[in-house]
């Protein structure tokens, strides 16, 4: 009898945890584009390629800082957003081209989300796709993304494109004359938070807290 019991309990408990996954998968899609959910306590999910990639091995296109367009050349004379006294423009879409390009609900990660994905992953420099970069495996579930080596861009010039990924977050710094912003950078060696020129081209790997389809 103690058995059985034992054998219903079991089986009642391996039916719940097969209930919870169902209602929390690991990845899934927010409109035509896909997310990794690393278990991070804030419940922020990951976008697997950057915004302008259709895979997670291709950069994107480079943007400054709370700009929506590409230019011809990157320069602190035709930034929008240099010297301009803002707050954190996360999902705002005048300002944010993850929620303008990808819709409602995708947007730049805000210097806080990047710290969480650092605390709560480990990372390590990878190939993927003949193309150099940062693989990400979270510490809680063991999922993982891999955010390319992109370069960035000053003036005309693209630099490090090959071995260096640079991405903006949505958070500008304090002080400083209202020009920089929160960034994250990595090479070879390592990669760390700091803040760079507003007027920069960067990639954007965006985010969601939404999980609307699988």
């Amino acid at each position: 009898m103690k058995k059985n019991l034992f054998l219903v309990i079991a089986l009642l408990l391996a039916m719940a945890v097969n209930c919870v996954y169902a209602q929390n998968p690991t990845k899934g899609k927010l409109g035509n584009h896909e997310w990794v959910d690393l278990g991070l306590p804030s419940g922020t999910k990951w976008a697997t390629c950057n915004v302008d990639a259709t895979s997670a091995e291709q950069a994107g296109k480079l943007y400054a800082w709370g700009e929506t367009t590409t230019k011809s050349a990157y320069t602190e004379a035709n930034s929008t957003t240099d010297g301009k006294q803002m707050t954190d423009f996360a999902g705002d879409k005048t300002y944010d081209v993850a929620t303008l390009k990808w819709g409602e609900g995708w947007r730049t990660p805000t210097k806080e989300e990047m710290n969480e994905l650092l605390e709560y992953c480990n990372d390590r420099y990878v190939q993927r796709g003949g193309r150099w970069g940062r693989e990400f495996t979270s510490t809680i579930n063991n999922q993982t993304i891999f955010l390319p080596a992109t370069g960035s861009k000053e003036g005309t010039k693209l630099i490090d494109a090959n071995g260096c990924g640079v991405y903006w977050t949505s958070t500008p710094t304090s002080g400083r004359g209202n020009c920089c912003a929160h960034m994250y950078n990595f090479g070879a060696a390592l990669g760390e938070m700091g803040s760079c020129g507003r007027f920069i081209g960067l990639a954007i790997r965006p985010v969601t807290k939404y999980t609307l389809t699988k």
